[in-house]
């Protein structure tokens, strides 16, 4: 894999490499895509749910890995991780409001979020505690 080549984009060919290595009898179509998969199963970057990232160093999902990881996987019997990353895969890129897949997800942009939110969050606290104790010394 190329250091900047999409994660997932080399099991879009995942039949296509089974069916040259039935027709042909060359094994190295079957070594390969077994590489493939061995990568994205112990080797892929992955969030904290172990769905796969799109881009090596970025912690972004996108919706294009859905016709590739997960067809890819079930098609060689790991049937678990490719229902596994579908379920991610939605979870992550479904708008219940729009009913639409979003294009991308990104986890970096998000953890950024959780931090305002936490910070917000204390700040308000403080505020609280603040005027309470304001209330209790009579100031």
């Amino acid at each position: 894999m190329e250091p900047n080549e999409a994660i997932t984009d080399p099991t879009s060919n995942a039949e296509s490499m089974l069916y040259a290595a039935n027709i042909t009898g060359d094994n190295r179509f079957t070594q390969a895509l077994e590489r493939n998969i061995d990568f994205l199963l112990f080797n892929a970057p992955k969030n904290s749910d172990g769905i796969i990232y799109h881009w090596p160093g970025k912690k972004i999902v996108m919706v294009d890995s859905y016709y590739m990881a997960p067809p890819a996987l079930a098609l060689t019997g790991h049937f678990e991780e490719a229902v596994k990353q579908v379920e991610g895969f939605r979870k992550l890129l479904w708008s219940d409001e729009d009913k639409l897949f979003s294009h991308m997800w990104n986890d970096e942009k998000m953890d950024y979020f959780i931090l305002f939110l936490m910070i917000l969050i204390l700040l308000l606290i403080l505020i609280l505690l603040r005027r309470l104790l304001m209330l209790f010394l009579g100031e």
